[in-house]
């Protein structure tokens, strides 16, 4: 997050905001962003970030959300997790 906020001087807060939101919204429902069918590992969901064009993703272990990758939308290619 260091890189965005030096390198996005009008909005050097906004990945930040958006990944803080993100997680609040998947503490309240874990099971609601869809699966990534392009990830290998079983159960890997992937919540869009679309302000700011990143996708976060995570899996549900139990009570714990694990976060796995945070991964540019114009990466092409799925994050190797």
């Amino acid at each position: 997050m260091a890189w965005w906020a030096a390198n996005r001087p009008l909005a050097p807060e906004a990945l930040a905001v958006a990944v803080r939101d993100a997680l609040a919204y998947i503490a309240e429902d874990p099971h609601s962003a869809r699966l990534a069918t392009e990830i290998r590992r079983e159960g890997v969901r992937r919540y869009p970030l679309r302000r700011v064009r990143y996708y976060l993703y995570y899996r549900v272990r139990s009570d714990l959300i694990e976060v796995l990758a945070l991964w540019h939308t114009s990466r092409g290619n799925p994050p190797p997790i």
